[in-house]
């Protein structure tokens, strides 16, 4: 099997993987929710793991129980390294297991790893050779174009998803910033009508921003609406900014 087909498959499973978590947010949030983190129906954790899975435990189907186990440490791999890398580049979390027994880091928990493990057994044995005798019918031309295609417009939503989430990580810390700089200051000073008023400006440019009334260009307005955890951080930060406003305005 050539690179090619598992390029196409990378993105078959992370559009499968897509579709299945917003169904699964929506339904709880009662709203559509997509869950991806581009703008395009797609979940590239998904199409990461099914890969991995592919080439390496292919090899072991004969073996069921040792396909579940290294199906638990594959994706829990993935898990974390992709959890680890989206908080180290964008100061925030996508999930967070932190209040589930048995995690590590918040990342990947045991309940998770087992569900996997299941996952894996009915993804080897049922879902993907369904899936790759129904491909492999695809004349390998068409299989390139296919994939060249998918890959351009992959590419470009990638690079204006990593400018939203950019956008998204400089409010929030400039926002963090202000907050601490100004709930230190003194009431009654000169820098304290500075700061105030600095805080107020950034409070209304975030509201305005959840609203999707600025930064239409990039929209990082829809990172906020695909991921409901996301969005009540930004929410706490507005709380806490109208806090502290309404304090400084008790001292007055």
């Amino acid at each position: 099997m050539n690179v090619t087909t598992y390029i196409l498959y990378f993105f078959f499973y992370s559009a499968v993987g897509w579709l299945m978590e917003s169904l699964a947010c929506s339904g709880a949030q009662k709203r559509w929710i997509n869950r991806g983190f581009l703008t395009g129906p797609m979940c590239p954790i998904y199409g990461t793991g099914a890969v991995a899975l592919t080439v390496l435990l292919t090899p072991l189907r004969a073996h069921p129980l040792l396909v579940c186990m290294l199906g638990m440490v594959i994706t829990d791999v993935v898990e974390l390294i992709t959890g680890i890398l989206m908080e180290k580049l964008f100061h925030t979390r996508w999930w967070d297991y932190s209040n589930r027994k048995y995690n590590f880091m918040g990342h990947i928990c045991l309940r998770n790893t087992l569900y996997w493990g299941i996952a894996t057994l009915g993804f080897m044995y049922l879902v993907h050779p369904v899936i790759s005798l129904f491909l492999g019918k695809i004349p390998m031309m068409a299989i390139r174009v296919i994939v060249a295609i998918i890959l351009i417009i992959f590419v470009i939503d990638l690079i204006a998803a990593f400018k939203n989430a950019a956008d998204l990580r400089k409010i929030k810390d400039t926002l963090k910033k202000l907050y601490d700089k100004f709930s230190g200051v003194p009431a009654g000073t000169e820098e304290t009508d500075e700061e105030r008023q600095e805080l107020l400006n950034t409070a209304d440019t975030l509201e305005d921003i959840r609203e999707g009334n600025r930064y239409k260009k990039h929209d990082p307005a829809r990172i906020l609406r695909m991921n409901p955890r996301i969005d009540n951080e930004f929410k706490r930060i507005l709380r806490d900014i109208k806090r502290i406003l309404s304090d400084q305005d008790e001292r007055y």
